[in-house]
């Protein structure tokens, strides 16, 4: 258990360090992930899984949800769950081993929603707390709206107010830093009230 509460305190350090905040989805600027590596992301091993998910391969929600590389990258990342011994979800029910997805198409512009799967364990964590919701354009096939903002994605430390900002700490474990609202709920440690984080120059920090 100690080894498991080592790597993921490293994980998401590594992450608060590595990101840096965006305002924008990369799609916005012309940056679109491939059609092939959204594709092979999806099927994973199996051969053609899209015709299974989308009636259109071209027009399918979930592909354009993926073009951006900000959401590639972050479904990708958690999609792995390096060191969860669990089956990985049919290319149907989910991404990888800890990605779960749903496609609403009952209203004129599709909704995307990925949310990271309770079937990994982050011991403490809650990680179903953590979704994603994409909004797709029908006529251009563009992503037009998503909650939350792409900086929260790209950036675990991005903050806009206080209340962004979850202190790192939870089930007897002591305060070991700061995240946003979407990551802290990943922390292996469990997560509080920002009692002790706050958002200064759009990073949650400690006060």
């Amino acid at each position: 258990m100690l080894g498991k509460t080592v790597y993921w305190g490293v994980s998401i350090l590594i992450l608060l360090v590595s990101c840096q905040p965006k305002n924008i989805l990369s799609s916005e600027t012309g940056e679109m992930v491939s059609s092939q590596q959204v594709e092979q992301l999806i099927c994973g091993s199996q051969t053609d899984c899209l015709s299974e998910i989308c009636e259109d391969k071209q027009a399918c929600p979930l592909v354009m949800a993926l073009s951006d590389p900000i959401i590639f990258d972050f479904i990708k990342t958690y999609s792995q769950c390096e060191g969860c011994a669990v089956p990985v979800f049919s290319p149907q029910n989910g991404i990888g081993k800890c990605i779960e997805y749903e496609i609403n198409t009952m209203e004129r512009e599709p909704v995307v929603k990925f949310w990271v799967s309770q079937q990994c364990d982050f011991r403490y964590a809650d990680p179903i707390q953590t979704s994603i919701l994409i909004t797709i354009d029908t006529d251009t096939f563009h992503i037009i709206k998503v909650r939350p903002y792409g900086a929260y994605i790209q950036d675990p430390s991005y903050c806009k107010i206080d209340s962004d900002c979850k202190d790192l700490t939870g089930s007897g474990v002591p305060f070991i830093g700061c995240s946003n609202f979407l990551y802290a709920p990943l922390n292996w440690s469990g997560y509080g009230v920002n009692e002790t984080c706050i958002c200064k120059t759009n990073q949650c920090q400690e006060k």
